[in-house]
């Protein structure tokens, strides 16, 4: 399992999220039709941990991911937000679907803005995570 799905996953099945969100989390871009309360995300940056072993062991990646919490509600962004920083804040451990799994090592939040998108009137809330983890 990739980071991108490992992101999926674990925001889609997360007891907190899963109740406000369902499985209304994507990538990149909201859909023309979207349903809100919705989350995007976005790989920003990465970074192997690139070593001179030429064994076949697992290597430490750290990656920047960018979430967005999107709604024509404020109270609904703040909501799902602090839903989604319990979700990734501090959390270490194996996240696994039927395509496998992928174990994180450790993930905390390194940013967080609020905006209104006045011409579709929308509120957003960008929160940006560091997840370590290994490939």
């Amino acid at each position: 399992m990739d980071l991108e799905e490992a992101v999926y996953v674990k925001t889609t099945t997360d007891s907190g999220l899963s109740p406000l969100v369902s499985d209304r989390v994507y990538p990149v871009d909201m859909p023309s039709e979207a349903i809100f309360p919705l989350i995007l995300y976005t790989i920003v940056s990465n970074e192997d941990n690139i070593t001179h072993d030429e064994s076949d062991q697992e290597t430490l990646a750290t990656t920047r991911v960018q979430f967005e919490v999107w709604s024509p509600s404020f109270k609904s962004i703040r909501e799902v937000s602090k839903a989604l920083f319990d979700c990734w804040q501090g959390f270490k451990g194996a996240i696994t679907s039927g395509a496998g799994s992928l174990t994180v090592q450790g993930s905390w939040r390194v940013s967080k803005m609020t905006g209104r998108e006045g011409l579709v009137d929308l509120y957003w809330r960008r929160q940006d995570f560091i997840i370590k983890y290994l490939e």
